[in-house]
């Protein structure tokens, strides 16, 4: 592909990730220069302060499966819903769930994350990104009562992310996404060596800035002006929510590919 047919707002976009993870910890904002050893590139360093721990994927799974719509259309159970930014591809989808604090349970109503636009096939599903949990001042609130796009983004810490899902994320991204994105091709082919990162598109970034460590999802290395995909590294910094932000919003082409994988597995 050629810069010719490129916009100026992909160029822009190559410009905002051409930093090495390195200079992250450092705060610079130069773009990164050639690799002293233009054949073994660095290793990238993500040093920033850790954000807030994140709630696990919880140890009892749903205690039921979720409802089919004739179910729901007889029950007091809400509808699944889209997130508030449609472009971002995500669903809520309502469901039940056991919370530990450590000594008790609690069955609490919530809501599941995920791609698809129907509820995936069970709780267990890599379809579900992530369990949306109750505040821990109230583990009995019934968050089908609650705008699950609402919550997450005033409580963004109040999630429980699915390991199986991100591992099919970094997965997809580094064979699927990578070997095939026209943007990392040319910034590969006009910056020779350095790194790249897959940047998060819910923060709008001016021409020259990179994203902040919390949306950064991962970085890749491109040596001679060919992408290095084993040198494809997740970030362990990148929230899959923020609260002025709200939940991930890939490339429209990355979803696609991240929707089909889900829906195959499903």
């Amino acid at each position: 592909m050629s810069s010719r047919s490129l916009t100026s707002t992909a160029a822009h976009r190559l410009a905002q990730s051409t930093l090495k993870p390195a200079s992250l910890a450092q705060g610079s904002s130069r773009l990164a220069s050639t690799t002293a050893h233009p054949s073994r590139p660095a290793k990238p360093l993500f040093c920033p302060a850790r954000p807030a721990r994140l709630a696990r994927f919880p140890t009892t799974l749903p205690t039921r499966t979720f409802s089919s719509t004739a179910a729901r259309a007889s029950s007091s159970k809400p509808e699944s819903v889209r997130d508030l930014e449609p472009d971002n591809g995500l669903y809520y989808h309502p469901t039940t769930i056991n919370v530990s604090d450590g000594q008790t349970q609690t069955q609490t109503n919530t809501w599941a994350l995920s791609y698809l636009r129907q509820p995936p096939s069970s709780p267990e599903s890599k379809a579900i990104v992530a369990f949306l949990l109750p505040p821990k001042h109230s583990p009995k609130i019934n968050l089908h009562a609650e705008d699950p796009a609402t919550y997450i983004r005033d409580n963004p810490d109040r999630i429980s992310v699915n390991p199986d899902f991100m591992r099919l994320l970094h997965d997809t991204l580094k064979h699927d996404a990578v070997p095939t994105d026209d943007l990392l091709d040319f910034e590969a082919s006009t910056r020779k060596s350095g790194w790249a990162h897959l940047t998060d598109l819910r923060h709008p970034l001016n021409p020259g800035r990179i994203a902040t460590p919390e949306s950064i999802i991962a970085s890749v290395a491109f040596v001679d002006g060919q992408l290095q995909i084993d040198s494809y590294e997740a970030n362990a910094s990148y929230r899959l929510v923020t609260g002025y932000e709200g939940p991930m919003h890939l490339r429209p082409n990355w979803q696609e590919l991240i929707r089909q994988k889900v829906r195959d597995l499903n």
